[in-house]
């Protein structure tokens, strides 16, 4: 999506999108957003509509009633996948949504401001993928002394940090890493535009509230579970996961932050299951019940589209029932959650930009100005706010000032312009 904008300097596609790291989102991180369910309808202005995000996006994944960032004003990918699952998941939303025909219309349902949905959705479902990975899948359903001695050995109890500490630069994909990323990937290099955060790396850090060092503990994270004398007792890994998950999900952010930290192995390796893990699904009892094909779900990758988390069942034998031409050692569970971190993966970076308010005669003089002041400048946003009293003489000179301000940046014309 591009909004009122203009490209002054080369650019690449990967500048904002590539194949081997998808999406590049750019956020304000002093600017929050927060959700409310009762987003005021008619307003004017884009926070109605944005309130109202949030709190959608909220009822699903917990985790950003804390607070979401702001998207800079500059163009947004969208793409069609994601917003194909937004509309299972919020169909009511954006049916309610879709019932005003003008932004600030006073009746009919509240707006829902559809770039930031979909934005902090793609990480939202990341952050899932990656706690599913580690709780459920790595361990086939059930937690017991196997994932006890793996948190002992690595010493998490107790380990002291911030959400997402240490995690870029232990990817290798901070500075010129990215850039032999995509050289080694055969993409575009990025000619604008530095990355702050990849999924690759496990979670970004969260700026809302200010984040402070916490000790992990999981007596309050994992529950009687950890502080239970028998070493031996199980639990189930489904329950577990939405406790970390929706629940105490500060608790599954700083989790993930610390085994990465803490682990010798490369990459997301520590959160995934293990090579050669399979889930077996439940036989098939009748095979006039039996499903001849393969479930949506194990083709392409998510886990549950629900409004909710509560509603939602996370279960691997309901993710995965029997089908009939089901490989006899059953569904391989690496394969699969690599799949399912791959539909969502995303990078965050920014590019040198600016926004500008076109009010008067001298917003031009200060445009032009500011141009030849920075060079590095990338992306230039600028917005007709010319006020409704201004006179009709100065509405052409602003006019004509721009339009000479546009030929004189980009004389002659474009190979895909039109001829007039």
């Amino acid at each position: 999506m591009n909004d009122d904008f203009f490209i002054v300097r080369p650019m690449t596609a990967s500048d904002f999108h590539s194949d081997l790291l998808g999406p590049v989102l750019k956020v304000q991180e002093d600017l929050k957003v927060t959700g409310k369910e009762n987003a005021r309808v008619g307003e004017e202005g884009e926070w109605a509509a944005l309130d109202w995000a949030a709190w959608t996006l909220g009822q699903r994944h917990p985790s950003v009633n804390k607070g979401l960032e702001y998207l800079t004003h500059l163009p947004k990918v969208l793409t069609v996948p994601h917003l194909h699952e937004i509309s299972i998941t919020f169909k009511d939303a954006l049916l309610a949504s879709s019932s005003r025909k003008f932004r600030e219309q006073k009746t009919s349902g509240p707006d829902l401001e559809i770039a930031f949905l979909a934005t902090h959705y793609i990480r939202q479902r990341h952050r899932e993928a990656l706690l599913y990975s580690y709780v459920v899948a790595r361990s086939g359903g059930t937690w017991g002394s196997r994932e006890r001695a793996d948190l002992v050995a690595l010493g998490v109890d107790g380990w002291s940090g911030k959400v997402g500490d240490g995690l870029v630069q232990r990817s290798g994909l901070a500075g010129e890493g990215v850039v032999e990323f995509l050289e080694k990937a055969g993409e575009e290099e990025m000619m604008a535009t530095e990355i702050s955060f990849s999924s690759f790396a496990g979670v970004p850090k969260i700026p809302f509230p200010s984040p402070m060092p916490k000790p992990l503990k999981l007596d309050q994270c994992l529950g009687s579970w950890w502080t239970s004398e028998d070493s031996e007792e199980e639990i189930d890994a489904v329950w577990l996961f939405r406790r970390l998950a929706f629940e105490e999900y500060y608790c599954g952010d700083l989790l993930l932050t610390a085994i990465l930290n803490l682990t010798p192995e490369p990459g997301l390796t520590s959160l995934l299951p293990r090579p050669n893990s399979f889930f077996q699904p439940p036989p098939i009892v009748d095979d006039d019940d039996a499903s001849p094909q393969r479930p949506h779900i194990y083709d392409v990758p998510h886990l549950p589209l629900t409004r909710t988390w509560e509603e939602a069942d996370f279960t691997l034998e309901t993710l995965f029932p029997s089908w009939t031409d089901l490989p006899p050692e059953g569904v391989n569970l690496l394969d699969w959650t690599l799949r399912l971190l791959g539909r969502y993966r995303y990078t965050m970076g920014s590019s040198p930009s600016h926004f500008t308010s076109i009010r008067s005669l001298a917003s031009m003089n200060q445009l032009k100005r500011l141009m030849e002041g920075r060079p590095e400048m990338a992306l230039l946003a600028v917005n007709d706010d010319i006020p409704a009293y201004t006179k009709e003489k100065q509405r052409k000179q602003m006019g004509e000032q721009l339009r000479q301000w546009g030929e004189e940046r980009w004389p002659g014309r474009e190979a895909w312009e039109l001829s007039d």
